[in-house]
C-alpha cells in the first residue's frame, strides 16, 4: 500500500504544470559581461548558426572581419522578432562558451540590439525620461527607445572607456545625494544611450 501511495504521489508531482520564466539581462550586464561587442550585418544563415560581417568593433579580441554565431533558440517565454535573414543588422553582445562557440547573450535574445536604417532599438524599462513606443516589426507587446546608431555606438564606447570610474562613483553614491552633481559622471560627454546605461546600472545597485 505504501509503495502504491508513493507512486501516486510521484505521478501527481510530475504531472503538475511547470511555468517557464527567466530574468532578463540588463544593458549594463550585456556591456560588462560580454566578451565581444560588434555592430554587424548577417551575411549567411545555416541550420544552427549564422555568419555576420563586423562593420564596427566596440569590444573584441578577434582579428577577422566575420564571426559565426549560434542561433537563438525560440522557447516558451521568448522568441526572436523574425527568422534570420541575410542583410539584417544589429549590435551584438556575445559570449564564448567552453567549446569556443559564440552565442548572443540573454535568455530572451537581449544581446541582439536590432538596427534598421541606422536606428537602433532598445527595449524600454519604463522610464519616462526615455520615451518609448511600439515597433510593429519587432514586437506587439514590448515598447522600444529608438536612437540613432551613432548615438548608441558612441555611448557604448564612452561607457566602456570610463567603466571603472562610473562603477566607483555609483558604489559610493549615498541615499539622498543629488545624483551625479559635480561628479565624474556629470562631466562625461552628453549622450542619451550613455545616460540610459548609467541609469540602469544605478537602479541595479
Amino acid at each position: 500500500m505504501k509503495k502504491t501511495l508513493s507512486i501516486l504521489v510521484f505521478m501527481t508531482l510530475v504531472s503538475l504544470p511547470v511555468f517557464a520564466s527567466y530574468i532578463g539581462t540588463s544593458l549594463p550586464a550585456l556591456v560588462e559581461k560580454s566578451d565581444i561587442i560588434v555592430y554587424g550585418r548577417i551575411l549567411s544563415v545555416n541550420k544552427e548558426s549564422f555568419r555576420i560581417l563586423t562593420i564596427r568593433k566596440i569590444k573584441s579580441f578577434t582579428s577577422g572581419d566575420t564571426l559565426t554565431l549560434q542561433k537563438f533558440a525560440n522557447w516558451s517565454c521568448a522568441s526572436r522578432y523574425t527568422s534570420y535573414k541575410a542583410g539584417q543588422e544589429a549590435i551584438y553582445f556575445i559570449q564564448t562558451d567552453t567549446a569556443h562557440v559564440l552565442r548572443v547573450m540573454g535568455a530572451a535574445n537581449e544581446g541582439e540590439l536590432v538596427v534598421k536604417e541606422k536606428v537602433a532599438y532598445i527595449a524600454s524599462i519604463g522610464n519616462k525620461a526615455y520615451p518609448a513606443q511600439k515597433v510593429d516589426f519587432l514586437s506587439k507587446y514590448t515598447t522600444f527607445v529608438s536612437l540613432s546608431l551613432e548615438t548608441v555606438l558612441k555611448g557604448l564606447q564612452i561607457y566602456l572607456d570610463n567603466l571603472e570610474q562610473i562603477t566607483r562613483e555609483l558604489n559610493t553614491d549615498s541615499p539622498g545625494k543629488i545624483a551625479y552633481q559635480y561628479s565624474y559622471i556629470e562631466k562625461l560627454p552628453k549622450n542619451v544611450f550613455l545616460d540610459l546605461l548609467i541609469e540602469q546600472k544605478r537602479l541595479e545597485k
